[in-house]
């Protein structure tokens, strides 16, 4: 486990009980990113007016951020992990 990834995505028809498409790269893999700014900051190079915010994001464009939790925890950030702490041994 590492530090949260950030994933982009919208729903399928701007329909919430539709599933997510994502956004992905070159090679067709989701797109993950460090922090939530990264992810907006992507979003505004592609998309024209840019947004102040992620919330203006979905708001205007439909398209959310989120944090990919699985990815994460916080004794992992903390450095108290024990999965951590054997993947160092």
């Amino acid at each position: 486990m590492g530090k949260p990834k950030y994933e982009i995505f919208r729903y399928i028809n701007n329909i919430t009980l539709n599933p997510r498409e994502y956004i992905l790269d070159d090679e067709g893999n989701q797109m993950l990113f460090d922090s939530a700014e990264d992810a907006l900051a992507f979003m505004n190079k592609h998309i024209s007016p840019p947004v102040a915010n992620v919330d203006e994001l979905g708001d205007e464009y439909g398209m959310f951020i989120a944090m990919v939790e699985e990815d994460w925890c916080q004794a992992c950030e903390d450095g108290t992990c024990p999965e951590l702490a054997e993947e160092d041994a």
